[in-house]
């Protein structure tokens, strides 16, 4: 987890968090992309999908969804935005297997602007180890 300090206030700082897991080629980017947002579902007061793309190739895709979360912070409701980009890598020994990234940027409604381009930038940066 990384946070931006100059974005804090009560009780909430823009951050970007990464996660990732391995997976067969029978689990959709848009399936995991859906249980994200039930999983957000249970703990927020409402959450919204205003945005999916697919992008990519058909041996790297990524899918990239932006969310309305409204949730408590500090006791009061709180509007955030957040974007979730999944990469798919498939495992050079089992081409079965594939390892998902997930990137996300958490912000609130009046950072996100502001913060995206560095979010794009440093997604742009995320690649495979070269064997070299």
């Amino acid at each position: 987890m990384a946070v931006h300090p100059a974005t804090h206030r009560s009780g909430f700082t823009t951050n970007i968090t990464i996660d990732g897991d391995v997976h067969t080629d029978a689990v959709s980017l848009t399936e995991l992309a859906d249980g994200s947002i039930d999983r957000l579902r249970d703990s927020a007061r409402s959450v919204s999908m205003s945005q999916r793309t697919e992008f990519g190739s058909e041996e790297v895709p990524g899918l990239t969804q932006v969310l309305r979360v409204v949730t408590e912070v500090a006791g009061t409701a709180t509007e955030l935005v957040q974007c979730q980009v999944y990469l798919a890598m498939s495992d050079i020994e089992d081409r079965h297997a594939r390892a998902i990234i997930r990137l996300v940027l958490t912000a609130a409604e009046e950072d996100f602007s502001a913060v995206t381009p560095d979010f794009q930038r440093f997604v742009a940066s995320v690649q495979p180890e070269s064997s070299e």
